[in-house]
């Protein structure tokens, strides 16, 4: 009885943490009215966004073997089409170095450089990193 007791308490947080497996993780990217990106409520440069996003989708990759699969950008005001831009293409170069990493940790060689079957798991497995449609509708 009492060994029922210990399981059932072990198991208690288990249980309670279990998740939609259906349930997609976004990683959301806010770009306030004066231009600063947040990720997480982080405040970062517009020039470190590559570099921050690329670290932040390794360390999800290293961690459990998977990534976020949707990266969505917030612009909460309207800001000038060029910062608009910079931005969106900051996002892209993270993704790009990411896929670099992936490709030649995965496979030792460059994601161009792999066959077309391997390229096809990478964008079945981690589409985030081939995503286009950045921007938050809501």
């Amino acid at each position: 009885m009492y060994r029922f007791f210990v399981w059932i308490f072990l198991l208690i947080p288990f249980i309670s943490q279990s998740t939609d497996p259906f349930q997609q993780k976004t990683l959301v990217i806010i770009v306030d009215a004066k231009g600063q990106v947040s990720i997480d409520r982080i405040k970062i440069e517009t020039d470190d966004l590559p570099r921050e996003l690329q670290q932040r989708l390794w360390r999800s990759f290293v961690g459990n073997g998977k990534m976020p699969q949707v990266i969505k950008v917030q612009f909460e005001n309207e800001l000038p089409p060029e910062s608009t831009k910079a931005i969106l293409e900051a996002v892209k170069q993270g993704q790009q170095r990411t896929l670099n990493i992936l490709s030649l940790h995965k496979y030792k060689n460059k994601f161009e450089n792999i066959t077309t079957r391997k390229q096809d798991k990478i964008k079945k497995q981690f589409p985030v990193l081939f995503q286009e449609d950045l921007l938050s509708t809501g």
